[in-house]
């Protein structure tokens, strides 16, 4: 942030460089109009993109295409490559991530990966009031960073790997034995309670990360580097020695209460030893 304040402040600012606006115009979100939200005492804050179907567009994944100012015209405009082009007939094929080795492709973000699976979030200083915006509409409060982890998980935000609180394997045998789709059967099992999220348990052992792969990586020198995962974090003290933070844990259990796990086999003699 500090990095970005800086460039923000010495090249836009401060003063205009030819260079840096040619790269935000074409690699950056930088040019794409946003939204105003009318605050209590009349000022004005940033809110969402601005929508193609904020326009009255009608096209295919309008709500997905965002907007900005054509310069010649003053007109608003929708440019090609937006997140609305990667989806339905239009976008097909025109976005690859990891399907060079498998199908279909399973993404995960290094940082809430290694917080959650390390016990990081154990040690957190600090609520999610110290990183949110004082333009914002205070929605997160002082929640925990890996309660709004959990939350973008649940919503869909962001991907996450182990996925569910059971093997995605005997997810998918079961839907075959119901007769099902598995995407139906899963919306149906979370719709029922009986299937959870791993993110809201993390230290359940049925939860626990099984397998890692590092390819041309040092796990420590740099696929997890700035991710604090370091001698002193190792040896530092839980913010709360005797259980996590209460907010988190209350939810996960009142979440978990109920759900019935099944026995898991001994990574060894298993296939289904791997959960997510």
């Amino acid at each position: 942030m500090a990095m970005g304040h800086v460039i923000l402040k010495e090249f836009f600012v401060d003063r205009q460089v030819a260079r840096f606006e040619d790269y935000t115009r074409r690699f950056t979100d930088l040019p794409f109009l946003v939204t105003l939200r009318e605050r209590e005492d009349g000022t004005y804050a940033g809110d969402a993109f601005l929508r193609s179907s904020d326009l009255g567009a009608t096209d295919e994944n309008a709500e997905w295409r965002t907007v900005v100012l054509d310069e010649r015209s003053g007109e608003p405009a929708v440019p090609n490559g937006t997140i609305g082009d990667r989806w339905g007939e239009q976008g097909k094929g025109s976005v690859a991530i990891a399907l060079d080795w498998n199908r279909p492709a399973r993404q995960q973000a290094a940082t809430p990966f290694w917080y959650l699976a390390t016990d990081q979030w154990r040690y957190e200083t600090f609520g999610a009031e110290e990183f949110t915006s004082p333009a914002g509409p205070g929605t997160l409060g002082k929640r925990h960073t890996a309660d709004c982890h959990s939350q973008a998980v649940r919503l869909g935000w962001v991907p996450a790997s182990p996925t569910f609180d059971r093997n995605p394997l005997d997810l998918a045998d079961e839907a075959g034995a119901a007769g099902r789709e598995p995407a139906d059967h899963v919306v149906s099992e979370l719709r029922a309670g009986r299937l959870g999220f791993a993110c809201d348990d993390p230290d359940d052992p049925a939860n626990f990360p099984r397998v890692l792969t590092l390819w041309r990586a040092n796990l420590l020198g740099s696929s997890s580097k700035g991710h604090e995962y370091s001698s002193a974090t190792c040896s530092a003290s839980p913010t709360r020695p005797s259980a996590p933070p209460s907010r988190r844990r209350t939810r996960a259990r009142k979440r978990c209460a109920g759900a019935t796990r099944r026995p898991r086999a001994s990574s060894t003699s298993s296939r289904r030893s791997t959960s997510g």
